[in-house]
């Protein structure tokens, strides 16, 4: 059991830490990456709700290859859960 939880715990340091920070760096200059814990004490959580782009979406906020967080920002996800469920 001990063995299947070190690799997810690999795993999750190897995306979520080293591969996004190397993401954030091309967008901040000078970001310097923490140590990251070995444990499992920081994974994600809850159950993901996806929100999948449509034509409208895409022609109000093109990509921007300069930035590559642009689609995560609240209007970006405000847009896409009001055409998916209008309320």
């Amino acid at each position: 059991m001990r063995k299947g939880s070190e690799y997810a715990s690999h795993r999750y340091q190897e995306y979520l830490g080293n591969g996004v920070g190397k993401l954030v760096s091309k967008s901040l200059p000078g970001f310097v990456q923490p140590v990251y814990s070995d444990g499992s004490n920081y994974i994600t959580a809850g159950a993901p709700i996806i929100l999948s782009t449509n034509e409208d979406y895409k022609k109000k906020f093109p990509d921007d290859p300069n930035n590559v967080f642009i689609h995560h920002m609240y209007a970006y996800y405000f847009f896409l859960l009001k055409s998916l469920y209008p309320f």
